[in-house]
């Protein structure tokens, strides 16, 4: 029975490598158009580009960069205008136009198609919108950043530098950082500081009518007030971790492009009430955050704290705790537990924290059974309200695993809770030191996370496909050292291409 039923899935596998790309030329959205002029593959290079970027908006509306074929006259050239409703504002050179169209009346997907197929156009793409950058790793003070880069023991690290090359995190991502507040004056957060802007700033009036009044940077949840500004300076610290600016200033975060909104519900103190909490993660939910950093903790199970939690549809990163008075490091597995990170939920990351030598910090709780993963929480240099400092503890662990989930959100913005979180965790470093210890044995690893992610678009083209599926067939049963091999085809890291990355890959086919 088993042998036919391989034999059985051989047999599909060889039908979609022969008919895979035929069935994908028949297009099933506006956007994937088969280009009959189109022989060097550009138009469809450039229609699958825009049509994974789109959403981003990070192009300028109205405005075409078009290259015409160089053997068309004048006449035609008007002709085309004319027909596309578009004006040439500017001739970059003698084939190169940049041409305007009315927004409001033609979308950009529509004049992008009807030139693309025009014999006379050798090209049609947006203009798109780039910045002035530096590299994360230029920044003045990253060579302090050992959790980002660990040049004490190499490899002992969350692995970013290698994922930076694929993203540094979507502008559009907002992090919800349940803390302290995080002061948003920062030379190095400024930039990337969630802003509400349906609230006009210090008019008195709740402009969005959601019950807050001037809530234009968050909300101070322990004081009832709009100033949600750091005065204690954890929750600035932990910010800092997820979304420092790459702005060739400081340190910089682990996603330094995503947004972090200030939900402040602890006091200077650093004491915080549960119905501060439960307020945040609602005003952070209807405020589209789906990732929250929960660096805090407490030994009372709350009842009405784990139902917000479980019914929300986000994923909630959580400090497994600092240990007793003494700072020893307990079993959250034990009688003795660190809520909200020991509720049994499936959308929450329990985070240990471990050291430069990749042992367990002496202060931080563990748990086989209970803590997910580990990440880098002793003397991790970030921001501070007015600069920069060093603080310890699995506070400082759980912003390392946040700014990883924001990186694979940022990837495909439609995962669930679930599919970030089980990223995360299939796509670890394991470390002896934490074997039995916690659940995955294991630190994060954003490369290998990011590389779960994208794996299943196998061809780059912005989406996983009919495609996507072939090639894997086509490379059915083979492991590494063989010539068919290639680690992009494994799915799931199991060392060999199987039936289990066929069923991962059809299951995110669009």
């Amino acid at each position: 029975m088993k042998k036919k039923n391989i034999n059985g899935l051989i047999m599909i596998i060889f039908m979609i490598n022969i008919y895979g790309y035929r069935v994908q030329a028949t297009p099933n959205n506006s956007l994937e158009v088969n280009f009959q002029n189109d022989k060097s593959g550009k138009k469809a290079k450039i229609m699958a580009n825009y049509k994974k970027n789109k959403a981003k908006k990070n192009f300028k509306e109205g405005e075409i960069l078009v290259k015409i074929r160089r053997d068309i006259s004048d006449l035609t050239i008007q002709d085309v205008e004319e027909k596309n409703s578009i004006k040439s504002e500017n001739q970059i050179n003698k084939q190169l136009d940049l041409v305007k169209f009315d927004n409001e009346k033609i979308s950009m997907d529509e004049v992008l198609l009807n030139l693309n197929n025009d014999l006379n156009i050798e090209y049609a793409e947006p203009n798109y919108i780039s910045k002035l950058s530096n590299s994360p790793e230029n920044e003045p003070y990253f060579s302090s950043l050992w959790g980002l880069e660990n040049t004490t023991t190499q490899g002992l690290d969350i692995n970013v530098a290698t994922a930076w090359k694929s993203s540094t995190g979507d502008p559009n991502l907002v992090v919800g950082v349940i803390d302290s507040g995080i002061d948003y004056y920062h030379e190095d957060l400024k930039e990337n500081i969630w802003i509400n802007n349906k609230e006009i700033p210090n008019n008195g009036i709740d402009d969005d009518k959601n019950g807050y009044v001037d809530d234009h940077n968050g909300w101070n949840f322990s004081y009832d007030n709009n100033d949600s500004y750091d005065d204690n300076s954890h929750g600035t610290h932990v910010s800092g971790t997820i979304a420092a600016s790459s702005n060739g200033i400081g340190t910089v975060g682990v996603a330094p492009t995503v947004k972090i909104m200030a939900l402040k519900v602890a006091d200077f103190q650093g004491f915080l009430y549960t119905s501060d909490v439960i307020n945040a993660i609602q005003y952070g939910l209807s405020n589209g955050v789906k990732l929250f950093n929960c660096s805090f903790g407490s030994k009372d199970f709350s009842q009405a704290e784990y139902e917000v939690i479980k019914s929300s549809n986000a994923l909630f990163m959580c400090a497994a705790g600092n240990g007793n008075i003494n700072e020893v490091g307990l079993d959250n597995d034990g009688l003795v537990k660190n809520y909200p990170s020991s509720f049994d939920l499936p959308n929450i990351i329990s985070v240990s924290s471990i050291d430069k030598n990749g042992y367990l910090s002496t202060f931080s709780n563990y748990g086989a059974v209970s803590v997910d993963i580990a990440a880098p929480g002793g003397s991790i240099y970030s921001t501070v309200p007015g600069g920069y400092g060093y603080k310890s503890g699995t506070s400082m662990a759980t912003p390392h695993v946040t700014g990883v989930a924001a990186l694979v959100l940022s990837e495909d913005m439609n995962l669930s809770p679930i599919e970030v979180k089980n990223r995360i965790l299939e796509s670890t470093h394991k470390l002896p030191e934490l074997e039995n210890k916690i659940v995955t044995g294991a630190i994060v690893d954003a490369f290998g996370a990011m590389k779960l992610t994208r794996q299943t678009d196998v061809d780059d083209n912005g989406i996983t496909d009919i495609i996507d599926l072939a090639l894997v067939g086509q490379a059915y049963y083979s492991r590494i050292g063989d010539h068919e091999y290639k680690s992009i085809l494994d799915i799931n890291n199991d060392s060999i291409i199987d039936v289990y990355d066929l069923v991962s890959i059809s299951k995110v086919i669009q």
